[in-house]
């Protein structure tokens, strides 16, 4: 059953749902991490989803996993995430991104800076029977650190 749909209609149709792939990849964000209801990755992504970032790959219901969005929330109290574009191809949903905060916390292991950050990220999501069953995401980390004052070596 879809857990995210679009209302549609005219005056005789209204109330009508469609379901919303896009809308479905969305909540995962605006829910999980705007609203900080961490549970919604139990009701929108498979029992076997997984998520994507370069070499690293875990399940999205692990505990590993949905620490993820509390560490960067308790090291960016204000964190938000902003939906800019959304496409939906087949059972493919495509969303690009931007999120800002204010460094408050250790993030990383590094202490506040009380300076923002602001990054725009590209989410890639496969969709089956209206759950989420595959992540990719891509940030630019890099920027994001330079943006708090930390100097990286390579």
């Amino acid at each position: 059953m879809p857990v995210a749909a679009r209302s549609y209609g005219n005056s005789s149709t209204v109330g009508v749902k469609v379901f919303c792939p896009e809308s479905v990849v969305w909540e995962l964000f605006d829910l999980g991490w705007n609203h900080q209801d961490y549970a919604v990755v139990d009701r929108i992504c498979t029992d076997d989803c997984r998520l994507h970032f370069g070499p690293i790959e875990l399940l999205m219901r692990s505990p590993q996993a949905k620490a993820v969005p509390e560490r960067w929330v308790s090291a960016f109290p204000d964190f938000r995430f902003e939906l800019l574009d959304a496409i939906e191809h087949g059972d493919t949903v495509a969303l690009r991104l931007s999120f800002h905060g204010t460094h408050l916390g250790t993030f990383q292991g590094y202490p506040a800076t009380q300076r923002t950050m602001q990054a725009t990220q590209m989410i890639f999501a496969r969709i089956e029977s209206g759950r989420v069953k595959e992540l990719w995401e891509d940030y630019d980390a890099l920027g994001i650190w330079q943006q708090l004052g930390r100097k990286l070596e390579p």
